[in-house]
């Protein structure tokens, strides 16, 4: 859930089902009072097992707004996307750790998001095999996949000095004329969530981000 950082800007929710990235929608109208419970509403619908919403800017009252709202059974998981990277000692791709590749976790959790949808091109037109659970997919009936296309390639890489992968912030973003990355920002965090913490009786479940 992307709560939208101020005034005229989107606010978003994708939901995801293992690889599969069930819906994702973005939205303009009435402010965070009414994007709280509209998210909660939707993750209640899918019978999700967790909620990754975006902690900057308006984070704290959002948490506030699902902590109400949420259950037992539903996990909460704030993301800050200038944090950290998540899993710092573990190689990446086989050569240098997460810490030294990543600058952050923002640019951890989009460049992963970019490894799936290659890994699946190799899979779909190359014939190469790859764990399913590595891969991506979109669902078809999303309305928004023409401007998911577009968010997830607007963003552009940087490096640090020291070669760790940044991407450009929202501010650069604005500065050439590109609205933030909602929706896209949204898909991202639906493979942001750490494993569940509570023990659920069903199996097949929904997440929703």
């Amino acid at each position: 859930f992307d709560p939208a950082d101020a005034g005229s800007d989107a606010k978003a929710i994708a939901i995801r089902h293992g690889s599969l990235i069930t819906e994702a929608k973005s939205w303009t109208t009435g402010d965070i009072t009414s994007a709280i419970p509209r998210a909660f509403d939707a993750a209640e619908q899918v019978r999700a097992t967790h909620i990754v919403f975006d902690a900057d800017g308006l984070g704290a009252a959002v948490k506030v707004g699902l902590d109400q709202r949420v259950g037992s059974d539903m996990d909460i998981t704030a993301y800050h996307g200038g944090a950290s990277v998540d899993y710092p000692s573990e190689l990446y791709e086989g050569n240098r750790s997460n810490k030294d590749t990543f600058k952050n976790k923002r640019a951890q959790y989009y460049w992963f998001l970019a490894d799936r949808f290659r890994k699946t091109y190799d899979a779909v037109v190359n014939g190469v095999y790859c764990d399913p659970e590595q891969l991506i997919s979109i669902s078809s009936d999303i309305g928004e996949v023409r401007q998911i296309k577009a968010e997830l390639s607007r963003v552009l890489r940087k490096r640090t000095n020291n070669s760790q992968i940044q991407l450009e912030s929202k501010p650069d973003m604005a500065k050439r004329g590109v609205k933030s990355p909602n929706l896209a920002d949204a898909i991202v965090m639906c493979f942001a969530n750490p494993p569940p913490k509570t023990v659920h009786k069903k199996q097949e479940f929904a997440a929703l981000w």
